[in-house]
């Protein structure tokens, strides 16, 4: 009985090792198992993250490349020269009343909002870039001379002037910023461009209020329409002539029609 219950218990332990060996496996593939989804899981994750971020061509980054640094230009004059820093420079040198201010800028709003209907129909007869460049530089001149007149009605009318032609660049320029690159690009483009005019901008108002403080008011708004002025020439002598992505689908379109209409005249010769 002895024997036997010794060997029922070596029995029993023999058939234990290899179970707990089988355990102890188990929870190790069991651990593998787990640090493989949680590494899946982090990589996927990676992988999300930077898909997220715009995906362009090479060709679309070098002209956003070049778009950004003369956006950038234009938006930080725009904030060295904004309405409520014009606004401020009319009253404290001209000592303009608040409703006088006030009716001043009704009417340049008004001709703001009604020069963008005018800027469709010169876009199709001089071209997008011919728009952009020679409605822009007319405001930016004015700009200049606003500060540099000392005469209320002349600086008055000035920015009259410039509220007329300031804004007739903006629709040529989302036409153009669209037909430049692809559709499926488009949106990414137009975010980055968005993000890059708003940071630009955001600057030129402290900048303007370091001069202001110093006794340099008028020297913002010169320096402002001066680099209006440099976009414009540079917008000009880059992108002047430049074909975009619909030109050129355009222009593919065209030269198939005119192959198939040779080839077409080439058989009925031979069938004559």
């Amino acid at each position: 009985m002895r024997l036997d219950r010794n060997n029922a218990f070596e029995i029993e332990e023999e058939k234990s090792v290899p179970e707990t060996i089988t355990m102890v496996e188990q929870r190790q593939g069991l651990l593998q198992t787990a640090d493989e989804n949680q590494y899946s899981q982090s990589t996927a994750t990676k992988t999300k993250s930077w898909s997220l971020l715009p995906q362009l061509s090479a060709e679309t980054r070098s002209l956003l490349l070049k778009l950004g640094v003369l956006f950038a230009m234009d938006s930080l004059a725009s904030g060295l020269a904004s309405a409520s820093w014009t606004i401020y420079f009319f009253s404290t040198k001209f000592g303009l009343e608040e409703s006088k201010l006030g009716s001043l800028f009704f009417t340049t709003n008004i001709l703001s909002s009604a020069s963008n209907l005018v800027a469709s129909s010169l876009a199709r007869r001089v071209g997008l870039i011919k728009t952009m460049v020679f409605t822009h530089f007319p405001a930016s001149l004015a700009l200049v001379l606003i500060p540099l007149s000392s005469n209320v009605v002349i600086a008055m009318a000035l920015l009259v002037f410039r509220a007329s032609t300031s804004s007739m660049d903006q629709a040529p320029r989302q036409a153009f910023l669209a037909a430049a690159v692809t559709p499926s690009e488009r949106t990414s483009v137009m975010g980055l461009v968005n993000v890059i005019k708003t940071l630009s901008q955001s600057a030129g108002p402290i900048i303007t209020g370091y001069l202001a403080s110093s006794g340099y008011f008028g020297v913002a708004f010169v320096v402002a329409g001066c680099l209006k002025i440099l976009y414009d020439v540079l917008l000009l002598g880059l992108f002047l002539g430049y074909r975009t992505v619909e030109d050129k689908a355009q222009a593919t379109v065209e030269q198939e029609v005119e192959r198939e209409r040779e080839e077409s005249t080439d058989e009925q010769r031979d069938v004559a």
